[in-house]
């Protein structure tokens, strides 16, 4: 008996122990994770986009860029963002500017929870004594990384859906563990992620796969149910996903159109030749290779101790196997109980489509490593997991975890300090910034690789970097109006009409005017007029007008990206039936 107890009390004091270290862990990150916040703070341009129309919504006029007769458009890809900023409007009075950074930072913090949560069930697992190495590792390399450090702010939804899909993992875990009490939340989960962004439909389907593949799991169904009650139970845990056709169904009545207007305007055909350098250039900056071959060196480890048991098979069984496979009826059944067996198979296939469609069919993205940033978190797990499985002394361990460290600090950190001298929107006008002349001479023919890929991005406005961003606004904001101001502009005005290059901030400080995105995110008519035949492709800057669209218009303010406001009167009013003639005469379906 007094054994027993010897044994609880010590049981106890360990998980006290290791709770503290989890505790001190996770307050020292979101520490560092806070400071990193405040020194990469800033909103885009592109994020007043969402805050205009949630304005808009604000004043009566629903989701809509524009005022009636205007045709409305989905210009924003962010469903649950806007909601969840206009609700925080309405309830607190809190502004979507003031609201959205300090939202995307307590998103980026429960990033980092679940990242804790996830290697600490990689310690029970592997009962490994070198957890806090591990952790520590995890969580500096996390919170000293750029990219997971500028998505901690911009304005956009970038933050929270990061944080779903890693909420969308940690459920598959749980989901893996007891399927019966975690399906709802998994479904709800990916239908989050849908509503964050449509990428996030990827992860529903995947969601689907995996519920499918579970149930039909040998003897699971006997032993949770029987019959129709338990197809019944299964499918209400699945209701959430529902979410997902109600909100295609409103998108076509409200818009008349079952994709965002921001596709048109942003797709035209695949782009791999930028998506590769995109991905070199994310893989070079932060020298991910050496985590790439630190999991290859695990997956062969692993496919040899495999092809060793494997070799210990009868021939008659090894025979019987191939032939299995060979039948498609089998090898499905097959890939069904794997996928009950392992989860994570479903969700590292939805994360590799998810990437490689928007690295190959779309060519990378605007900003600053965006679509991979949920891969951070992700990253410093797996290279966890992968330690683990080598089974190395905690020395070698630390060797090896401190070169990758060092390594992957470089590029960037030098990238941003001497960017910092960049001051004014002219210095940061597709702004490329030389990293090779500042690292050692060993590293620079590496280095040089990287810049030069930097070069044809951003010279294609693909992986453009945090400093331009934020001088754009300091520059757009130093010749624009605050919203107190621009509410009242142009009273009495029939339909009045801004033009600008650089739509975001002048449709948040112009509330009540019409604002005419030139490149056609929120234009039905710019985002589906055809490309100018042999023009370099620029990302999300393929669109213009088409000749004559903005004039027929007749446009009371025009915003020049030099810093000027420029005021015309308009020969005749602009009444609602010559709007709605206008966009029926210039709107070209490709």
């Amino acid at each position: 008996m007094l054994n027993g107890k010897t044994l609880n009390v010590q049981g106890l004091a360990a998980f006290s122990r290791r709770n503290v270290k989890y505790f001190i862990a996770a307050a020292a990150a979101i520490i560092l994770c806070i400071i990193g916040w405040e020194i990469f703070r800033f909103l885009t341009d592109d994020a007043y986009i969402a805050f205009r129309y949630i304005s808009n919504r604000q004043m009566g006029f629903g989701y809509t860029w524009n005022f009636p007769p205007f045709r409305a458009v989905e210009g924003y890809t962010c469903f649950s963002w806007i909601v969840l900023l206009d609700i925080v409007w309405s309830v607190t009075g809190i502004t979507p500017p003031q609201a959205a950074n300090f939202l995307s930072l307590v998103f980026s913090i429960l990033s980092i929870l679940i990242t804790i949560v996830i290697i600490s069930k990689l310690y029970k697992r592997y009962n490994e004594k070198k957890g806090v190495l591990l952790l520590g590792f995890a969580l500096l390399w996390i919170v000293t990384n750029r990219t997971f450090l500028m998505w901690t702010s911009s304005g956009l939804e970038t933050a929270l859906f990061n944080f779903l899909i890693h909420a969308w993992i940690l459920a598959g875990m749980l989901f893996k563990e007891n399927p019966a009490k975690y399906t709802g939340r998994l479904a709800l989960t990916a239908a989050l992620l849908y509503l964050t962004r449509p990428g996030g439909l990827l992860f529903a389907f995947f969601t689907v796969l995996m519920v499918i593949a579970v149930y039909y799991r040998p003897g699971l169904a006997r032993a949770e149910n029987s019959g129709s009650k338990k197809s019944a139970g299964w499918l209400l845990r699945l209701l959430p996903l529902l979410i997902i056709p109600v909100h295609f169904i409103w998108r076509r009545l409200t818009y008349g159109e079952w994709l965002p207007n921001s596709y048109y305007a942003k797709y035209s055909s695949p782009w791999p030749q930028s998506g590769v350098r995109y991905l070199l250039s994310f893989m070079l900056e932060y020298f991910l290779w050496v985590w790439l071959i630190v999991i290859l060196v695990v997956f062969l480890k692993k496919w040899m101790t495999s092809a060793a048991h494997e070799g210990r098979l009868s021939k008659q069984k090894s025979v019987s196997l191939n032939r299995s496979f060979g039948s498609p009826e089998p090898f499905f059944k097959r890939v069904l109980a794997a996928g009950g067996r392992y989860v994570l198979f479903f969700q590292v296939a939805a994360i590799c489509l998810h990437l490689g469609y928007y690295t190959f069919i779309i060519g990378g993205d605007h900003f600053e490593y965006r679509i991979y940033s949920y891969l951070i978190p992700l990253i410093a797990i797996s290279f966890v997991w992968a330690v683990l499985e080598l089974k190395i002394p905690s020395k070698r361990s630390f060797i090896l975890l401190l070169v990758f460290f060092l390594l992957s600090v470089q590029i960037p950190w030098i990238h941003w300090g001497v960017s910092q001298e960049k001051k004014t929107r002219a210095e940061t006008y597709k702004m490329t910034i030389p990293v090779a002349e500042h690292v050692s001479v060993v590293l620079r023919p590496y280095v040089r690789i990287f810049d030069n890929l930097q070069t044809w991005l951003i010279d294609h406005y693909v992986c453009m970097r945090h400093r331009e961003h934020k001088m754009l606004m300091e520059h757009l904001k130093s010749f624009l109006p605050p919203r107190e101001v621009g509410r009242d502009f142009l009273p009495g005005e029939e339909n009045p009409v801004v033009y600008s290059h650089c739509a975001g901030l002048s449709s948040w400080v112009f509330p009540r005017l019409n604002i005419i995105d030139y490149f056609g995110l929120n234009d039905y008519v710019i985002a589906r007029t055809p490309l100018e035949r042999g023009k370099k492709r620029e990302m999300a800057h393929d669109r213009k007008p088409p000749p004559g669209y903005i004039k027929a218009l007749q446009p009371n303010l025009i915003i020049r990206m030099e810093g000027k406001i420029e005021l015309y009167k308009r020969k005749a009013p602009l009444s609602d039936e010559e709007v709605r003639s206008i966009e029926k005469r210039f709107i070209q379906i490709p």
